[in-house]
This record gives structure tokens, C-alpha cells and sequence, in this order.
């Protein structure tokens, strides 16, 4: 929701993606490799009267000069690859730079800047490891402390601060789920010195979501998290009458787990 003197617009962007994991050997460096390769993508963008879709599985419904398709029809069926560190931390991405520029060119600049912080690194590994448990054994009740950074947009890095608490366990088709409740605060990461070149300011934000960490896979099973942010012009730069004064935005995340394959050899 965006407000302005004169009236307020409400913008709905929902994206549907699916994409697979998969070991990637690394024989000349004798790195640890993950391969992320983005399959099916289903788009719609709504803003006021305007709206504009995109379904990849609809292959002869494609529109010429569909922006969403030039944009998220460029993912499906490429991969990027997430090199590993000795403690399978993340440590770098490759083929990830080139695409995000492939998906932005010749696309409006709200969408631009959506994508650039949906894709960014912070959000790409969170595809890969979402919160972590504590090592050991965890009994029911126990919390444990949520940090990280994400990139959102225009507001830059912010900073995710809360906790993790285990609510209790259930059987699911034979398999020990963990079930997480996951909560806390958004604050602006930067630097509190703005500049005219940070248009916007993160007032106030909260996160709240639960999850279900599969046990005997060792893979979350299924998350949802809400992400409220309370956005504020910076007011060091001059005010027009068309420039935002509210601004509200709501983030939902959804991750499942659909399956997983056992590949040649025995590497899951």
C-alpha cells in the first residue's frame, strides 16, 4: 500500500516457483557444489486497474512483449551454482550476477528493483538452508536466536532479529516432524547517516512464521513466513506532492518440500 496527498495505490505482485537441488562434483577444484536450477514459474502483477500474468507450464498462451515473460520466463530451466565452503556454509555464486541482469533488462523499474531483492544472494541461500537448529538434541519449548540480513529493494539491507522456539513434534507418513514457530523484529542494517541517494526509510517491521523440519530427512519439510514493514520517505530530500507519504508493505514466503530423488550411487 502506497500513500500518497492525493490517493493510495495498492500493488499485489505473487510468484509461484519451483526449482531443484542437486550435487554438482567439482573435480578440478575438489569443491563442494550445489546446482540450483529454477523450473516452472507462475507470475501475476497487479496494480490498480492494470494486471499482467505469466504461467510457464502454459507454453501456447506465451504474449509477445510480455514484460513478466521477458523477465521470468528467462529463469526457466536455468541453473546457477552455490560453491560450498569446508563447513557447507554457502561461500560464493556463480552464473547468479549474469541472469539477475538477463531478467532486469527492459522492465519497469518497480519490477526491477522487486527482483533484484527476491534474487539476491541472501534470499537465494535461504532456498537452500533456511533457520538453523541448534546442534544436539532440542526438547520441546526451547528457543534459540534468529539473525540475518536480507535485501529489500529500495530500503537496502535489513536486519532479521528474533527467535526460533520448537512448539512440539508430529508423525507424518511415518517421518518426525519438528514444529517451529519463528518470530521477532525488521530494523534497518545501514547506516543511520542518509543520504538523497535512499529514498526510503524502514520505519518498523516484524516477522512471524512457522515451519516443519522433517527429522529423519533432514530438510524442512515446509515453511510460511510474514514479513510487515512500515515504510517512511526520507525526509531529508524535497517533498512533492506525488511522492509517497505511507508506505506498507506485506511479504509472504512459502517454501515445500515436493520430493526427494536418491541419485546414481546413493547420493540423496
Amino acid at each position: 500500500e502506497v500513500k500518497t496527498i492525493e490517493k493510495m495505490i495498492i500493488s499485489y505482485i505473487r510468484i509461484t516457483q519451483a526449482y531443484e537441488l542437486a550435487p554438482i562434483p567439482k573435480p578440478k577444484s575438489n569443491e563442494l557444489a550445489i546446482g540450483l536450477t529454477f523450473t516452472d514459474q507462475q507470475v501475476s502483477l497487479r496494480e490498480g486497474k492494470s494486471e499482467d500474468t505469466y504461467d510457464s507450464t502454459k507454453s501456447d498462451e506465451h504474449e509477445s512483449g510480455n514484460f513478466l515473460e521477458n523477465s521470468f520466463g528467462r529463469l526457466v530451466g536455468q541453473q546457477i551454482v552455490l560453491i560450498l565452503a569446508p563447513d557447507q556454509e554457502i561461500d560464493r555464486f556463480e552464473g547468479l550476477a549474469p541472469l539477475l541482469t538477463q531478467m532486469t533488462q527492459e522492465v519497469p523499474l518497480n519490477l526491477k528493483n522487486i527482483i533484484l531483492s527476491i534474487f539476491d544472494e541472501d534470499r537465494i541461500k535461504q532456498l537452500v538452508y533456511l533457520t538453523r537448529l541448534p546442534i544436539g538434541h532440542i526438547n520441546q519449548g526451547q528457543a534459540w536466536p534468529i539473525q540475518e540480513t536480507r535485501q529489500f529493494g529500495l530500503l537496502g539491507q535489513t536486519k532479521l532479529d528474533g527467535t526460533a522456539k520448537l512448539l512440539g513434534t508430529e508423525i507424518r507418513d511415518g517421518h518426525t516432524l519438528y514444529q517451529i514457530q519463528i518470530s521477532g523484529e525488521v530494523r534497518n542494517s545501514s547506516s543511520p547517516n542518509l543520504t538523497p541517494a535512499q529514498p526510503y526509510i524502514l520505519s518498523s517491521g516484524t516477522f512471524l512464521g512457522t515451519a516443519r523440519f522433517d527429522w529423519d530427512l533432514g530438510q524442512y519439510a515446509e515453511s510460511i513466513l510474514t514479513i510487515d514493514l512500515d515504510v517512511d520517505f526520507n525526509s531529508a530530500l524535497t517533498r512533492h506532492e506525488s511522492q509517497p507519504g505511507d508506505i506498507h508493505v506485506t511479504q509472504k514466503y512459502a517454501t515445500k518440500l515436493l520430493e526427494v530423488e536418491t541419485l546414481e550411487g546413493g547420493t540423496p
